[in-house]
């Protein structure tokens, strides 16, 4: 029972993980993306 625990627990981990790493990426790129649009558009005023 308790390896078992373990074993889901390992499981859980990875996953929140991996959802946290997806969420920072899409964030990420969607920051750099407006930070990117600000940039082009000073640049044109």
């Amino acid at each position: 029972m308790a390896a078992n625990t373990r074993g889901n627990l390992r499981l859980w981990v990875v996953r929140v993980a991996e959802a946290y790493s997806v969420r920072m990426l899409t964030f990420g790129s969607v920051g750099a993306t407006q930070e990117r649009q600000k940039q082009a558009r000073s640049e044109i005023e």
